[in-house]
């Protein structure tokens, strides 16, 4: 079997930390000149909110980067590329700000156990990079995959990854990312979907 945490961010984007940031890109290269630019492109950015025909004074923004824009992406994963450095007995897939962390075991409590305590070793990270782990449901969730026949032999009360012993993290019985992914991997729940679209389009 593997149990696998698919990881949200909440607002990942929007809470990077410039200094934080500054701090890592002389790891990747990124000195003199070229630092000097990445400062005034992410420091010397400011906001103000407009409501009918009122606006606000700007502000400067001290956190965040740029949505949409080329750079983003690939200054999120600066920031977020050592994360690899503190997980100790999972595997770990990064993309952008989506992330998953999964260990194959024969035995469930296994994999609870290793996961869990990965996870702690995220969350404490992602305290230390000022980054905030979205527990709502239908984001940060826990799935088992294994055949159909292994996974209805195990109690959905054994599926229990916890953060620092206390909080649990949601199980759910599929992920949606462009397609659903269900614990058997089969893509039943995917096509039904998509044969719904098209019979209402």
């Amino acid at each position: 079997m593997v149990g696998a945490i698919s990881v949200d961010l909440r607002k990942a984007f929007d809470t990077v930390s410039h200094a934080m940031l500054l701090d890592k890109l002389p790891l990747y290269g990124v000195k003199g000149k070229e630092l000097e630019l990445f400062k005034d492109y992410l420091f010397f950015r400011k906001a103000k909110v407009a409501y009918n025909v009122c606006f606000s004074k700007e502000h400067a923004l001290l956190t965040g980067i740029p949505q949409g824009s080329m750079l983003g992406p690939l200054l999120f994963l600066i920031l977020f590329n050592d994360v690899v450095d503190v997980i100790e007995h999972s595997s770990i897939l990064k993309y952008a700000n989506y992330t998953a962390l999964y260990v194959a075991d024969k035995d469930i409590q296994s994999i609870n156990a290793i996961l869990s305590k990965d996870m702690d070793c995220f969350a404490d990270w992602l305290k230390s990079n000022e980054l905030v782990l979205n527990l709502k449901k239908s984001k940060t969730e826990y799935l088992l995959f294994g055949t159909s026949q292994r996974i209805a032999k195990e109690t959905t009360e054994a599926l229990e990854i916890k953060l620092s012993h206390r909080t649990v993290i949601n199980n759910t019985t599929e992920y949606k990312y462009s397609i659903r992914v269900d614990s058997s991997l089969n893509m039943n729940s995917n096509f039904n979907t998509c044969y719904k679209k098209l019979l209402v389009g």
